[in-house]
């Protein structure tokens, strides 16, 4: 079954999984997002986000991207976005809706360079 919202987890030592979205992120696919998402989260004690490639993307995505960040810091664990950041269309979705960035960080996400 060919998915629109693909993933490519690489877990590495010390607990770290960078897990790679790509492509359509959108209302349709919410529910395979937020079920890769939890289960990065549930096997990772840092999960590094990689979102440079997702497409399409709604509100829907920016709300389980909140809910992830919410949820690893209530686990003690780390959410971190892969630098530079989200997608060009992501992060303009992100400005239309309002939400400001800080240096270092998105959606309150920090930034890293980790592998």
């Amino acid at each position: 079954m060919k998915h629109d919202l693909a993933s490519i987890p690489t877990t590495t030592r010390d607990k770290v999984l960078r897990l790679t979205l790509r492509g359509r992120a959108g209302i349709d696919q919410a529910k395979e997002a937020h079920a890769l998402l939890s289960s990065a989260l549930a096997q990772a004690q840092t999960l590094v986000l990689d979102l440079r490639r997702v497409s399409g993307p709604d509100l829907t995505l920016l709300q389980l991207l909140v809910s992830t960040r919410r949820t690893a810091t209530n686990q003690g664990k780390q959410l971190l976005i892969a630098a530079p950041g989200p997608s060009p269309e992501l992060a303009v979705l992100a400005a239309k809706a309002g939400v400001a960035d800080r240096p270092g960080e998105w959606l309150g996400i920090p930034l890293t360079e980790h592998a």
